[in-house]
């Protein structure tokens, strides 16, 4: 997955600046079970409270199974910048904000039992969202060309608290944002 990241700011001396950084995921997951067990066919009718009456996952069906998550990240950063040598540096960086997270889930099943998945039958679209506490730490080696340009290389650690999907008929708790990130960017000072 490719993350978008961009921050803006200022240098309070020589080695520390402050900015604001605002940063986009999108991870996404496709999974397909075939000639499904009547275990995991029950467990899915439950997790997603699908009435018996109602169209549901069967023995020997396929299902198929679709997760998106789309992340925004809007942060209050600090780094620190050494410099190794008189272009190489070496900062450490850390973080404090929100991330707002929305899950889209859809579970599908083959309409006519036949286990393909040629036709479809979707038996759950759902969206959910939740705004929580975030936090990250990093570090990076950058190489000045010049006052103004940078290249950078690094590494980031990047956390959330546990965000809670509520799906109306079924909840998804204690999801957690727990991502190493590696990084390589330009930055430009002016």
């Amino acid at each position: 997955s490719i993350v978008y990241s961009f921050e803006g700011g200022f240098y309070a001396s020589d080695q520390f600046s402050f900015g604001f950084e605002y940063t986009a995921f999108d991870l996404d997951g496709d999974l397909v079970t075939e000639n499904m067990s009547t275990d995991l066919a029950d467990n899915l009718n439950s997790i997603f409270e699908i009435a018996p009456t109602a169209p549901n996952f069967n023995e020997g069906y396929t299902g198929k199974f679709q997760d998106d998550y789309d992340l925004d990240r809007f942060m209050f950063v600090m780094n620190y910048e050494y410099f190794l040598k008189e272009d190489i540096t070496i900062s450490l960086s850390g973080g404090l904000g929100i991330i707002h997270a929305k899950q889209s889930v859809k579970a599908s099943r083959d309409a006519d039992g036949d286990g393909t998945v040629h036709s479809l039958q979707t038996l759950v679209n759902s969206e959910a969202d939740d705004t929580v506490f975030a936090y990250q730490l990093g570090v990076n080696f950058g190489y000045h060309f010049n006052d103004g340009y940078t290249l950078y290389t690094g590494v980031r650690y990047l956390a959330s608290s546990s965000i809670d999907f509520n799906h109306g008929a079924f909840i998804l708790n204690d999801e957690d944002v727990d991502i190493v990130s590696y990084d390589i960017g330009l930055r430009y000072a002016f």
